[in-house]
């Protein structure tokens, strides 16, 4: 090595050509002794390592099995409860777009379905469990929905009166003649 390094290889003149080949000529059969040895002395630990790779090959097989059940289980579970959440998810979205939708269904119907949306509504119950991150949105949602019906139904009434004036005044004197009667009775 030391008979070499510092050396300054100029392979442009026929001279320095000539002189970078011998070197390689003479460094080439060192290089080759030196990768031999080295495979040699690598090549009982190679076996060994192999050996070592066969045998855990088999434990860690075995390993593998055992693991499989349990995994499967816990698996198994994890997806359960993702379907689950994601079905009340869904189940708490669907609910908030039917209140959504009761305003759009009660321009197309009379007082008396608004007043049967209206009861629906009201007995619906926001469950915590239910709506959990969108229990705030749903709340509001709901009281905003109660809101706009009851401005429907009343709005649906007086429309119903306008365009039904005999009707409004055969329900409004039934009305009358129902409470005279009461009173009469009271009497």
């Amino acid at each position: 090595e030391e008979n070499y390094q510092g050396l300054v290889y100029d392979a442009t003149t026929p001279e320095g050509y000539e002189n970078c080949r011998e070197v390689c000529k003479e460094l080439r059969p060192l290089r080759a002794d030196v990768e031999k040895t080295r495979k040699a002395l690598k090549a009982p630990v190679t076996a060994l390592g192999k050996k070592v790779d066969a045998g855990f090959k088999t434990l860690i097989q075995r390993m593998d099995k055992l693991l499989e059940a349990p995994q499967e289980a816990y698996r198994a579970e994890d997806e359960r409860k993702e379907r689950i959440e994601a079905e009340r998810i869904e189940k708490a979205k669907n609910a908030m777009t039917w209140m959504r939708n009761l305003c759009n269904t009660a321009m197309q119907v009379d007082s008396a379905k608004i007043q049967e949306l209206l009861n629906k509504l009201e007995e619906k119950e926001i469950d915590p469990e239910l709506f959990q991150e969108l229990l705030a949105e749903a709340t509001g949602l709901k009281e905003q929905t109660l809101q706009s019906l009851k401005m429907a139904l009343s709005l649906k009434q007086q429309a119903e009166e306008i365009n039904d004036p005999e009707r409004s005044l055969t329900d409004s004197y039934e009305d009358t003649r129902q409470q005279i009667g009461e009173t009469r009775n009271l009497s």
